[in-house]
């Protein structure tokens, strides 16, 4: 997400946590659905004053994004339960040239969503990682309805990312020296 001008973004994110706090200090707005009554309490204590957070039970967890326009948002996360009921509900809510986030995205409970993604015709990028503390890898999704999101604007080597310089920005720093 690095590169993209995302300080006036509005993303919603259904299930909350650390991307919560990261989303808070790089865009506008932040409106993030819970359905764990612990957790949100423990994340409540973080949120800066852009966020809007609600904890949600049954239906009233997808069906709250239904309170804001179609085409609302730039981002949406999905993240938390109900995963195959959000993706129907986050179709209409996210803008043409955004960006639907989908954590976790291979797993064969959430066959449903990523057979409506396609069959929307949606562009998808997958961002395969180790989990941490496992030993196994799970795949994230970035959708948009619109290719040119993910054309480059950018060089890699002239980014400054928000987790810090890469190696080889390091080596470089080393190198001019």
């Amino acid at each position: 997400m690095d590169g993209l001008n995302k300080t006036e973004w509005v993303v919603f994110e259904w299930g909350s946590g650390n991307s919560t706090i990261w989303w808070s200090k790089n865009v506008s707005k932040v409106i993030a659905v819970e359905d764990n009554d612990v957790w949100f309490e423990e994340v409540a204590k973080q949120i800066a004053p852009n966020v809007e957070y609600f904890c949600c039970k049954d239906v009233s967890y997808f069906e709250k994004i239904r309170q804001y326009p179609d085409n609302y948002f730039d981002v949406v996360v999905i993240d938390g339960a109900f995963r195959n009921e959000c993706a129907i509900e986050s179709i209409n809510k996210v803008k043409n040239e955004g960006i639907i986030i989908f954590d976790n995205s291979d797993g064969a409970d959430f066959r449903n969503a990523q057979l409506l993604f396609m069959e929307k015709n949606l562009y998808r990028i997958d961002f395969w990682g180790l989990i941490p503390s496992y030993a196994y890898k799970n795949c994230t999704s970035f959708y948009s309805k619109c290719s040119e999101i993910f054309r480059p604007k950018y060089l890699q080597m002239n980014l400054s990312s928000s987790t810090g310089q890469s190696c080889f920005q390091a080596m470089d720093l080393i190198n001019r020296k």
